[in-house]
């Protein structure tokens, strides 16, 4: 596996990236998450192919993390952090992880088990993990999403048959219960953001029709509210969310096969403009060292694209 580092003080969207940095990732399977500490050390987590034989006890997963020993230094060593499954038969069918920062912190990692559900294990603050814990509640597919509110609680969303599900802390730290959302069922794994005023949003395409939708929890808590930022039903995969200030700002592949973006306020429509250039895969939001936001996609050619993420919106 190949690491990228953009350094802080160049322009949103350009600059001159260094030479990536290899290091060690051996049978590492699709689906890597990132989460930068609060000291400014990045931190990977990965699903690892840990034993590969003839036999089902002999072909085993594990989820694996690794991070930086200093801010902008090196990496240290993968280390593993087992799996939720004891049966390797159902251990091969847990899913990529994903992982939050809670009001201490302290990494979340969250995966969908052979079972349908999730399970999540928290890093404590001398380092050490506690054990796996399933959230139980309800069903989900593949395709989990992981934030943390104004508050510090960690919210987790996924994709039910029949709509969202969405799991929460009642406080930083605490233990997560399942809270049915009243969201239509989405067409893709939703995405998720939280904005400067705890206000939760999730950006999915809806079933049947594919027109992206936006859920909103205003505080974090009480009851979601459906938005509709425009596009129709154009484009298709799963959609970028990013909260920047009182704005969301979206992406989201099209018809043509490159990027549409946009920002959104509330109570109003969104104006999409077009990312000229052709998408591999899916298209990320972020914001930088300089609090800018960011897009960044592959191109076909494996050429990873950052440009400027549209601040455009029409009230």
């Amino acid at each position: 596996m190949r690491c990228f580092a953009l350094p802080d003080d160049e322009p949103a969207g350009g600059g001159t990236w260094p030479e990536p940095v290899l290091f060690g990732a051996d049978r590492l399977l699709p689906g890597l998450s990132a989460s930068l500490t609060r000291d400014g050390r990045w931190q990977l987590f990965a699903q690892r192919i840990a034993s590969l034989g003839p036999s089902p006890s002999q072909n085993t997963r594990e989820i694996v993390t690794i991070e930086q020993r200093t801010a902008n230094g090196p990496f240290g060593a993968w280390s593993g952090l087992g799996n939720p499954e004891r049966d390797p038969d159902h251990g091969r069918r847990v899913g990529a992880p994903v992982v939050a920062r809670d009001g201490d912190g302290q990494a979340v990692v969250f995966v969908r088990t052979w079972s349908k559900g999730i399970a999540m294990r928290r890093q404590q603050s001398d380092g050490r993990w506690s054990a796996w814990r399933d959230l139980g509640g309800a069903e989900v597919q593949e395709g989990l999403t992981a934030v943390t509110d104004a508050l510090g609680r960690v919210h987790v969303l996924a994709s039910g048959h029949e709509t969202v599900h969405h799991w929460t802390q009642d406080e930083p730290g605490g233990t997560f219960a399942f809270s049915p959302t009243g969201l239509p069922a989405p067409a893709d794994p939703p995405t998720a953001t939280a904005g400067p005023d705890g206000t939760l949003t999730v950006a999915f395409r809806e079933a049947r029709t594919s027109r992206p939708l936006l859920g909103r929890l205003p505080g974090g808590e009480g009851t979601w509210r459906i938005e509709h930022p425009g596009l129709s039903a154009r484009g298709y995969g799963p959609l970028a969310v990013l909260a920047h200030g009182d704005e969301i700002l979206l992406a989201s592949r099209n018809n043509n096969g490159t990027t549409s973006t946009a920002t959104w306020r509330p109570g109003g429509k969104a104006r999409w403009t077009t990312v000229p250039h052709p998408v591999a895969g899916t298209q990320v939001l972020a914001s930088d060292a300089q609090n800018r936001p960011v897009l960044a996609h592959l191109s076909p050619d494996a050429t990873l694209r950052i440009s400027p993420a549209s601040k455009e919106s029409k009230r």
